[in-house]
């Protein structure tokens, strides 16, 4: 007949146990993941020194400021996940012994029960919002990593464009200057394109002109 209550006792301190071992391994999740995102923002920190000294345009800024969000949530939620909780645990003070001193097995095995099960309720709520932090955090950790992906992909475009644009400018920029270029001038010969000053007519008489010359004419032949 006590072998039922003992059952019942071992089926309740197995589940206490796997209770606290799962509190255990959510604690191991979220340094796992506070490690992840520690590793992502200095990714996030060595994007940001690109965009500032590259000055790159308003659409990375807003991928980089989302992603600082989410960034910064996740790290809140990992902080919240992790932070000291005041948990239940399996009394052992002189109310025990007063109850295995006084009562039978049975009733020894039925009172630890109910003492497990009251500290399982509380492992739960507890267990509960722990993972709950966890998953908020997780989240916001994936949304961080897919911008901070999208942001590094647009500046690779970025740069590869502007590098493109930038050669096929200088290469237009050497077209052009190599068919302006005139052909350079040879010293061993005169310059045949040259202008040709006109030539002007005059009479035997220094400094006279041919129109000066037709109007002497002109008085000599009425004399």
């Amino acid at each position: 007949m006590n072998n039922k209550w003992t059952l019942l006792y071992e089926y309740s301190k197995n589940l206490f146990e796997m209770e606290v071992d799962r509190f255990k391994r959510l604690d191991d999740k979220a340094n796992n993941q506070l490690r992840f995102t520690y590793i992502l923002s200095t990714i996030y920190i060595a994007l940001m020194k690109i965009i500032i000294i590259d000055k790159i345009n308003e659409v990375i800024y807003i991928l980089m400021f989302f992603s600082f969000i989410f960034l910064f949530l996740a790290w809140l939620f990992y902080f919240l996940s992790l932070r000291l909780t005041i948990v239940p645990k399996l009394p052992l003070t002189d109310e025990v012994f007063t109850l295995f001193k006084d009562k039978e097995l049975m009733t020894i095995q039925y009172a630890l029960h109910e003492s497990i099960k009251k500290a399982l309720n509380e492992y739960n709520i507890i267990i509960l919002k722990k993972a709950k932090n966890l998953r908020y955090g997780y989240n916001f950790t994936i949304a961080s990593v897919v911008l901070v992906i999208l942001t590094t992909g647009y500046i690779s475009y970025n740069n590869i464009k502007t590098n493109t644009t930038q050669k096929k400018e200088l290469h237009m920029s050497e077209k052009n200057s190599s068919q302006t270029t005139s052909t350079p001038i040879n010293n061993n010969q005169p310059e045949f394109d040259v202008k040709i000053p006109d030539i002007e007519y005059a009479t035997d008489s220094v400094n006279t002109t041919v129109g000066q010359n037709k109007s002497i004419s002109i008085e000599e032949k009425r004399k």
